[in-house]
């Protein structure tokens, strides 16, 4: 992956971190936020150049599965990617 790519996955990751942290129950430490920015952007890197964007939105709610699992956090799941406007959608899944 070239920089280019990790830089793109990194300024998702930021993006989707923000939106979860302002959402999730227990709020989250910097230290947290940072442990989930490095995990959701490693997913990214994984998918962005070689599979759809709805392949994206699968690995990445997966990836915050795992992340709440191992951290007792909830929170909203991606939803959609605007990659035009540079935006992601974000809502709480359905109980």
């Amino acid at each position: 992956m070239d920089d280019a790519s990790r830089t793109q996955a990194a300024t998702w990751a930021t993006r989707i971190v923000a939106r979860y942290a302002q959402s999730a129950e227990p709020g989250l430490l910097s230290t947290e936020e940072e442990d989930l920015h490095t995990t959701l952007a490693a997913a990214l890197r994984m998918v962005m150049s070689a599979r759809p964007e709805r392949e994206w939105v699968k690995t990445l709610n997966s990836a915050l599965d795992r992340w709440e699992s191992d951290n007792r956090h909830s929170g909203p799941r991606v939803y959609n990617f605007d990659l035009n406007n540079k935006r992601v959608s974000m809502r709480w899944p359905d109980a």
